[in-house]
């Protein structure tokens, strides 16, 4: 399998010494052909959609991703309502729908793989949830899941929920509450993955994970609530960790790494790739993904839950389009800075009980931004909001 590109993002960039990442905001908050509030006036909520059921001591939708196979052009949603909801997103309604049997709390597409985080009890702990990882081909009919499991005696793939899955080379790769990475690989003869090893190190669960394939492997990026980024270097014959952020590495202007849980790592394709990381410590931080030095950050002013890239159209000069960072916050809202820019934006579109303008209550989940402009948010008040840009009219 090879690796998702999702989003946009400028694709060349120089050395760290030839061109440091400069995050901080113009005082003005202008760019060239207009100001901030060009976008946000531009900006409109299409549609409003319930997909998961949430209370505020339960949050809904855990995470959604965009997908693309035979017959189906549209969002999968997990909720912690147990569900797993296929949205058309052309006939904006909901075409498939699944009991998981217990909390999702993650989702993958690679396809023809759909990956899916969720507990569910054990047959040998009676009344203990355990995180499962379900597979399902999507191209195979009727569509099945295939629940992956370490081994006999430890039929589950981790102790705790899973809250980060991803893919690398040949290779599945998932991380969970129990502060475990683990790596599962495809046996033809099975048809279904199976677990390889463990990456042992992280204290607290592993919250994001981002691989960057090179040449006979890869380094594969892990962040964790115990407020480190480890890279390990996996080959074919196992992996090791090679380097690790942490604020108590502070150097001069670098800072290490996060002072708080990280929560998102993301990969932006180029020549050296930068790995994005972002935190409840409110910070955004690029890395070289090739010399895995520290290359900027900027202050985001509240608590980025993750990371996504992506286009969206220039409201103020037809046919050109502006390359964005999209920050989904717990606060509810969600942010959109212009890459290689100083433009920062807070959406602010609704308001809810007097208190100040927020896109979803109790938390944006996750962003997905498909290349045609329109992008989708999802928040743990349980609902996919719709938004586009609309041009100026001539």
């Amino acid at each position: 399998m090879s690796g998702m590109h999702r989003g946009g993002g400028r694709s060349n960039r120089g050395s760290r010494n030839r061109n440091k990442k400069n995050f901080q905001r113009n005082s003005n908050g202008h760019r060239g052909n207009g100001g901030s509030n060009d976008l946000l006036r531009h900006l409109h909520k299409e549609a409003e959609l319930e997909a998961h059921t949430a209370r505020k001591d339960v949050p809904g939708i855990s995470m959604m991703v965009a997908a693309n196979f035979t017959g189906f052009n549209g969002l999968i949603s997990v909720g912690h309502d147990g569900r797993l909801r296929f949205l058309d997103i052309t006939a904006k309604d909901f075409v498939y729908e699944e009991d998981l049997g217990g909390e999702g709390h993650y989702v993958f597409f690679e396809h023809p793989f759909l990956f899916v985080g969720f507990d569910k009890e054990s047959p040998l702990m009676p009344g203990v949830p355990v995180g499962m990882l379900g597979v399902y081909n999507v191209e195979a009919q009727p569509l099945a899941r295939k629940d992956l499991i370490v081994n006999e005696a430890t039929p589950f793939a981790h102790s705790s929920r899973i809250a980060a899955i991803t893919v690398g080379g040949a290779l599945l790769i998932s991380g969970g509450a129990d502060g475990i990475v683990r790596l599962w690989k495809f046996d033809d003869a099975a048809g279904t993955f199976v677990f390889w090893q463990n990456l042992i190190g992280h204290v607290r669960p592993v919250t994001s994970l981002c691989f960057v394939e090179s040449d006979g492997g890869g380094m594969l990026w892990s962040g964790s609530e115990d407020r480190t980024i480890r890279i390990w270097n996996i080959t074919s014959s196992g992996a090791q960790c090679v380097d690790m952020k942490s604020a108590g590495r502070r150097n001069g202007d670098d800072p290490g790494g996060h002072s708080l849980a990280v929560t998102s790592l993301k990969l932006v394709p180029g020549t050296p790739p930068f790995i994005l990381s972002a935190g409840v410590d409110q910070k955004l931080i690029v890395w070289n993904a090739t010399t895995n030095e520290y290359c900027g950050g900027t202050e985001c002013g509240a608590a980025i839950q993750e990371v996504e890239l992506g286009t969206l159209p220039d409201p103020t000069a037809d046919g050109n389009v502006l390359n964005c960072l999209f920050l989904s916050c717990r606060t509810g809202d969600f942010q959109i800075r212009e890459w290689d820019s100083d433009l920062t934006l807070r959406i602010s579109t609704t308001r809810r009980s007097g208190n100040r303008g927020i896109a979803h209550s109790f938390g944006c989940s996750t962003l997905v931004v498909p290349e045609h402009g329109q992008f989708y948010s999802a928040g743990r008040d349980g609902k996919i909001m719709v938004w586009n840009v609309r041009q100026d009219r001539v």
